[in-house]
């Protein structure tokens, strides 16, 4: 089964790992809206044209994420799948997991020394 969340644990200054977080994400495509300084959506491609054309209308992908504190001064950054791709048919679901796969390894690599620790769901 793929893995749906990620929960990277960080030490260091909040504000540079949220930071980190929204540049990673928006280096992969992602436009990220908030709610609140520690609840973001992150949506790339168009939901309409792949529920639509389904594959042919390209890759639509949501990801929710969360920041949270953590133990002994850690921050907590947990990147949900809020899509599965279905909506574009079994070619969506492999690269919906794909590219979450992607992005859990560049967020792993752009928090770098700072990454105490990493869990996954």
């Amino acid at each position: 089964m793929a893995t749906s969340q990620v929960t990277f644990t960080i030490h260091g200054d909040v504000d540079w790992i949220t930071g980190t977080a929204r540049a990673v994400l928006e280096q992969h495509g992602f436009k990220v809206s908030t709610s609140d300084p520690w609840n973001w959506t992150a949506e790339s491609g168009n939901k309409t044209k792949t529920m639509l054309l389904g594959a042919m209308g390209g890759l639509y992908m949501k990801i929710d994420v969360r920041i949270m504190g953590g133990e002994g001064g850690t921050t907590l950054v947990a990147i949900t799948r809020g899509s599965t791709g279905m909506a574009g048919g079994a070619i969506n679901v492999k690269k919906t997991s794909t590219k979450f796969s992607t992005l859990d390894q560049a967020m792993g690599a752009a928090f770098g020394q700072y990454l105490v620790g990493r869990t996954e769901l």
